[in-house]
């Protein structure tokens, strides 16, 4: 999935769907930036705990349903979703 979205070091990357951190951190790896919003409060503050104590510092994460992204930090170049939404809602931009 990283591969499709045709990473570049200078991009801004989000993730919809943090979960346990795996693949935020591959995508901290490939980005200079990257966001990601997880709507499960737990599964975020231990990824953020887990990814911190292995030195990422590229990442930012806000606990939210993802929904609508995370508009105060848009833009992004890249838009990822690792999540499984019951519905996709159409962006307004």
């Amino acid at each position: 999935m990283i591969l499709l979205l045709c990473p570049f070091p200078e991009g801004r990357v989000l993730e919809i769907g943090t979960g346990s951190g795996y693949q935020t951190a591959f995508l901290s790896k490939f980005f200079k930036e990257v966001f990601s919003v997880e709507r499960i409060k737990a599964l975020s503050d231990e990824a953020k705990k887990r990814l911190t104590l292995l030195g990422f510092r590229n990442i930012e994460y806000l606990i939210s349903d993802g929904k609508m992204g995370w508009k105060e930090k848009s833009p992004f170049d890249r838009i990822i979703v690792t999540a499984a939404p019951e519905t996709i809602v159409k962006s307004q931009v």
